[in-house]
């Protein structure tokens, strides 16, 4: 797609690189020092296939003025020469169109208008921030920035970007980018020293909350989560919030966390002010990345198992103490959890009354009595045991030694995320009397589909009320009828 190659052994630095690069491919040849300031940024590019690969690329951004009588490929002193411009001149060479050649790796090509850049031919993240970049260009700035991206599986076949963000940098530290008259800098503010130049981008764009957060674990080299992992949280807590409201909890525990990525979510996505993650694992991060983002909302980490953990962090929560937490307002989530986590999980939810949402994985049939019934039904496993899982919270005896019910729906998050994408969400309903008027709705709608199947029986077999009678009716006639012709048949013999 563009001039550049692998920086070797041999390159002083990235800029020597891309000189060296852009000399090889395209015989432009570029001093350093117009190259260094030609520096835009880094992009970073991981894949959905591979979580540990991460790929670095070092981009500069070179205008070219074309004239070919002043100008020698090979001539470093005539490449310096520039035409007087009176914006951002000093990262402008002149040269010789005819001296541009290609080479076996690329092939130069002219656009007079970069709109028609073929980008659908492209690497999918070109069009993100290539268009960004040459639009900036043509109102005379010249934009920094540093990229992320993140792509699907299926590498260069599939082309697609997962999910990215794009930083804009503000700051222009380098007096010497610019050659002609400072003041005429657009919106540039000059400081005491008269060495440091402040650029005000009014192009940045604007991203939503959960590309600022990617961004931020890019920025803070955090690595766990992964993009996968993170997209998978953000799903969860959307599909969640969707299902109970915004403003349903007050406080979150999150089973097997591990980084808390989704814990955090809840904070910063719903009323819950405090939430916990339990896993006897380390790891954490994200409360440091998004500290700005989570202000006065506190996140813990608690290292140690579910068995004990969960049980002992709701007993303190929703206790009889001075602080405790309506269990109504109380959310236990499970990312990914084995099939023995997920049923523990709301097991041990079901005993406090407590909200519970798990997107369980790893499904097993234990004692191999659901096979094969799921192979005669045509159900994958999984499934079943999902929806089974699911019947146990909807049992009737579920939640009522604590004085609740559970209302069960499963949802799914999207399956290009994780093939493992069905939600199990229970919501702890009271019996008392703030469940009368739906308890009532219901027993209404039992009576009405009684009654509907009572009259579906009786017109089935014929049972009307009019058939009783004429039943009880026909009955005497039919053994009198039997008694007289016993009593006639006789005297037809002995005629």
């Amino acid at each position: 797609n563009a001039f550049g190659g692998k920086i070797d052994p041999g390159d002083k630095s990235p800029a020597y690189g891309a000189m060296r690069e852009l000399k090889e491919e395209t015989n432009i040849n570029v001093p350093l020092d117009v190259i260094q300031r030609c520096y835009v940024g880094l992009l970073r590019f991981t894949f959905d296939d591979d979580d540990e690969g991460e790929m670095v690329v070092h981009l500069f951004h070179l205008d070219v003025i074309c004239n070919s009588n002043n100008t020698k490929c090979d001539d470093n002193n005539n490449a310096k020469k520039k035409k007087k411009t009176k914006k951002w001149d000093a990262r402008t060479i002149m040269i010789d169109p005819e001296c541009i050649r290609g080479c076996e790796e690329i092939s130069p090509e002219w656009y007079d208008d970069w709109a028609k850049i073929p980008l659908e031919k492209m690497f999918a993240d070109d069009s993100l921030w290539l268009t960004m970049l040459l639009t900036s260009a043509e109102k005379g700035e010249h934009l920094k920035f540093d990229g992320w991206f993140h792509f699907n599986s299926g590498g260069a076949e599939v082309n697609s970007v997962m999910h990215y963000y794009i930083a804009v940098r503000q700051d222009v530290n380098d007096s010497s980018l610019i050659e002609e008259k400072k003041e005429e800098i657009p919106k540039a503010e000059k400081s005491k020293n008269d060495k440091t130049y402040k650029l005000e981008v009014t192009n940045q764009p604007k991203f939503t909350l959960e590309k600022r957060l990617f961004h931020e674990l890019h920025a803070n080299d955090i690595h766990s989560p992964t993009i996968k992992e993170f997209k998978e949280c953000w799903g969860v807590v959307n599909s969640v919030r969707s299902h109970f409201g915004n403003k349903s909890f007050d406080a979150i525990i999150d089973v097997a966390g591990g980084h808390g990525a989704l814990a955090a979510l809840f904070l910063l996505l719903t009323s819950a002010t405090s939430a916990t993650v339990i896993d006897p694992a380390v790891v954490g991060g994200v409360q440091n990345a998004w500290r700005h983002f989570l202000g006065e909302k506190k996140l813990h980490y608690r290292y140690e198992c579910l068995r004990t953990g969960l049980r002992d962090e709701l007993s303190n929560l929703v206790g009889n103490g001075k602080h405790s937490v309506d269990p109504k307002r109380v959310l236990v989530v499970a990312c990914h959890a084995c099939q023995h986590l997920s049923d523990e999980t709301l097991q041990i939810s079901s005993l406090f009354g407590v909200n519970a949402a798990v997107l369980p994985c790893c499904q097993k049939d234990h004692d191999g009595s659901w096979k094969a019934a799921g192979k005669t039904m045509g159900i994958p496993i999984g499934q079943l045991m999902d929806i089974l899982t699911a019947g146990k919270m909807m049992s009737w005896t579920t939640g009522q030694n604590v004085g609740v019910k559970y209302q069960v729906k499963m949802k799914h998050i999207d399956e290009k995320i994780t093939p493992q994408n069905r939600l199990i969400l229970c919501k702890a309903v009271a019996l008392d009397g703030s469940d009368k008027i739906a308890k009532n709705r219901s027993n209404l709608k039992v009576d009405i589909a009684h009654k509907k199947l009572e009259r579906a029986y009786k017109r089935a077999h014929h049972h009307t009320d009019d058939d009783n009678m004429n039943l009880s009716l026909s009955l005497p006639s039919a053994i009198i009828g039997l008694c007289v012709g016993m009593l006639i048949s006789p005297l037809f013999r002995k005629r």
